[in-house]
């Protein structure tokens, strides 16, 4: 037992001198676009494929890679099939310049 707290304790103490990690350790894979932006690119090419109808939206916030930011995405709903959802999605992140794998 006593083994144990001797190891438990040192493993303690070097976690301790570890650094904390800081928002410039980590790579900026995306520009900061608020959701206002997101939303208006979003209805911009929904418009553009012609599909009408309120919009059902989810929004998931991104720690990592893109740094902390909200990512919003058009789901299937009402006139939008799940292949019109996803034309619409990657048109938005293309026009926005961010990377569609972020959503998750």
């Amino acid at each position: 037992m006593r083994h144990i707290l001797t190891l438990t304790a040192a493993a303690c103490a070097a976690l301790m001198t570890l650094a904390p990690a800081r928002a410039s350790d980590f790579p900026e894979f995306d520009r900061y676009v608020t959701v206002k932006e997101q939303r208006a690119a979003i209805l911009a090419c929904k418009a553009d494929l012609g599909r009408d109808g309120w919009p059902k939206f989810r929004a998931t916030y991104v720690e990592y890679p893109s740094g902390g930011q909200t990512r919003l995405e058009l789901l299937p709903h009402r006139s939008v099939s799940e292949r019109d959802a996803d034309w619409i999605n990657a048109c938005a992140a293309e026009a926005l310049g961010l990377d569609r794998g972020a959503p998750g």
